[in-house]
């Protein structure tokens, strides 16, 4: 009886694990990108498709996942935010100029683009090329997913300086 309670809760895991990648269809509106016109991107360099990347993220976040072992109920979508965008691009490029891989100081770096933040969190990756390629390594990493998935976050941005990639999720006072 045993093994088949295992396996019960092995195909449960496996099932919520994949319900992260519903194909449910989540379409950013011209409203859900916060001060940035076009694509999204309002920061000179960044190298990243700010609509596509929302769109990601908001399918992840409304249809919820597992985040490790950890069942995620749906939360609400998140808007994008300019301000947030160069926190992202800045602390990327930084990495990228200088050579290391890091998430330090993130609560200033938040706070010199004259965001005025009550909660704030940040992923960080290296080495991958896509927008789509980037989300599907957070969302297996537990705390990354976890970040993604987190409910109090209300506005995110994204920079990208070749492959080194922050999020950055806040919620403003």
């Amino acid at each position: 009886m045993k093994m088949n309670s295992r396996y019960f809760l092995i195909l449960f895991l496996l099932l919520n694990l994949l319900s992260c990648n519903k194909k449910e269809e989540v379409t950013p509106t011209e409203d859900a990108i916060i001060g940035s016109p076009g694509e999204g991107v309002t920061v000179a360099g960044n190298e990243i498709n700010a609509v596509g990347m929302l769109d990601l993220i908001n399918k992840t976040r409304t249809t919820g996942c597992v985040c490790g072992t950890t069942p995620m109920k749906p939360v609400a979508a998140l808007k994008w935010n300019s301000k947030l965008e160069e926190a992202a691009y800045k602390h990327s490029l930084d990495m990228k100029t200088r050579n290391y891989f890091n998430s330090n100081d993130v609560s200033n770096r938040i706070t010199q683009t004259g965001y005025t933040w009550s909660v704030f969190g940040e992923n960080i990756a290296l080495g991958y090329t896509t927008e789509k390629a980037v989300m599907d390594y957070w969302i297996k990493s537990e705390g990354h997913c976890k970040n993604i998935m987190n409910g109090s976050f209300t506005e995110v941005g994204v920079g990208r300086s070749g492959n080194y990639w922050t999020q950055v999720f806040a919620k403003p006072k």
